[in-house]
Parts: C-alpha cells; sequence; structure tokens
C-alpha cells in the first residue's frame, strides 16, 4: 500500500524563465492528489526545444525567488550539471509539460518510465 503523505512529484522543464503558470498548475495538482513535496528539476540541455536564453545560474536564481514562500516545491540542480538530455531511466517520474509532451517522441522513454511511476501531463 502507498504512504499517500510521501507522494512526491519530479516537475522537470527549462523554465526559461519561471512564471505562474509553471507553478499554480502544480500546487493545484498537488493540492488535489496530496503531493507531499514537488522538486523542481531545471534541465540544462533540453531534448525538445534549443538552449535556453537565461543561464543556468539565471534561472535557478529566478526559480529560487520563485518558490521562496512555498514550502511544498524544492530545488534539485542536478540536471544542470548534464551536458546530455535527460534520457528514461533517469526521468522516471518528471511530470511533463503540455509542450513536453507533445514532442514525447524526443524523449528516451516511450513506455519506460510509465512502468516505473504516474506520469502527469500539465
Amino acid at each position: 500500500m502507498v504512504d499517500m503523505t510521501q507522494l512526491q512529484a519530479i516537475y522537470g522543464g527549462t523554465f526559461d524563465p519561471v512564471h505562474y503558470g509553471h507553478l499554480k498548475p502544480v500546487e493545484i495538482l498537488a493540492n488535489q492528489i496530496g503531493l507531499s513535496k514537488v522538486i523542481i528539476m531545471p534541465n540544462n540541455v533540453p531534448p525538445h526545444r534549443p538552449q535556453p536564453e537565461a543561464t543556468s545560474a539565471q534561472r535557478v536564481h529566478m526559480l529560487k525567488l520563485a518558490i521562496a514562500d512555498k514550502p511544498l516545491f524544492t530545488l534539485d540542480e542536478r540536471e544542470l550539471r548534464r551536458d546530455t538530455p535527460l534520457d528514461g531511466a533517469n526521468a522516471a517520474g518528471v511530470a511533463p509539460g503540455a509542450g513536453a509532451a507533445q514532442t514525447a517522441g524526443v524523449y528516451h522513454w516511450p513506455g519506460f518510465a510509465t512502468d516505473l511511476s504516474h506520469l502527469a501531463q500539465l
């Protein structure tokens, strides 16, 4: 049985720049399904779009400001150290945004991640 108080989500994206449309839908989803934590994981090399205009440091700074008063969110910077796109084995639990989900074929996870976790498209 799943302990519903420990449900967490990993929310990956470019966040260039982070905005209300990134955070509010995730807050609503978290409240609806009882997530205890949302880990924001900005990427360095997006698999579905050109490199971001803002630097990694600028995006981290914007994200820290955006979530400073939101205890639901934590920031994980490990993807910013990668020089390749995220692959399926490491993407388990990622909740792609609508734009990313439309280009899911460029991800290396056609069914792998769904066998290990639940995916939510925002």
